[in-house]
């Protein structure tokens, strides 16, 4: 029982630190933008973007008259994935 009390001693710690914080408090000031793509780039322009800015991931957005919308995120592995079941076809 003791370990389970300490463990609830460090998650309410945890809880108490985060307390009030918002994402962008977490966030570093001297982090570049991060990388966006937009739906129809081809999968060699988003691998290179990944590639240029060290980030496994790409936000994918919908720019219109309306805005900008999210649309989803690619993960390096997921693009990995689609491109070796395609190369296999």
């Amino acid at each position: 029982f003791a370990d389970l009390a300490s463990r609830e001693r460090h998650a309410d710690r945890l809880c108490e630190a985060l307390a009030g914080r918002k994402v962008g408090d977490c966030l570093s000031k001297t982090a570049p933008p991060p990388a966006i793509a937009a739906p129809d780039d081809t999968a060699l322009e988003v691998a290179a973007q990944m590639a240029q800015v060290r980030s496994p991931l790409v936000a994918v957005v919908d720019r219109d008259r309306s805005g900008t919308r999210l649309l989803g995120v690619i993960t390096a592995s997921h693009l990995l994935e689609r491109l070796l079941a395609a190369a296999a076809c």
